[in-house]
């Protein structure tokens, strides 16, 4: 006999998993993504110095803007693949 009320339904009675966690991003990660802002800004620093007719800030800031994207990807490679980052 069915019964003619349910109070609370399980999961087992759904078939639904419980809801998963977020994974927690790293510290690594968290500063890789800070240097990545940076690189935007100097980019955007670039493109303002160029409209400005500054070549030499425009090369400054570009330079600034490679060096923390090659940052961010040695950060995101972690120790083992830091050597194959160097190498290509």
């Amino acid at each position: 006999m069915e019964p003619q009320l349910t109070l609370f339904v399980t999961g087992a009675d759904t078939g639904s998993s419980p809801p998963r966690r977020r994974r927690r991003v790293g510290r690594a990660e968290r500063m890789a993504q800070r240097i990545d802002d940076l690189a935007s800004r100097a980019e955007r620093e670039a493109e303002e110095c160029r409209l400005a007719g500054d070549a030499v800030g425009e090369r400054k800031a570009r330079e600034q803007a490679r060096d923390a994207r090659r940052s961010a990807q040695i950060l995101r490679a972690g120790p083992g693949g830091v050597a194959a980052l160097m190498a290509a």
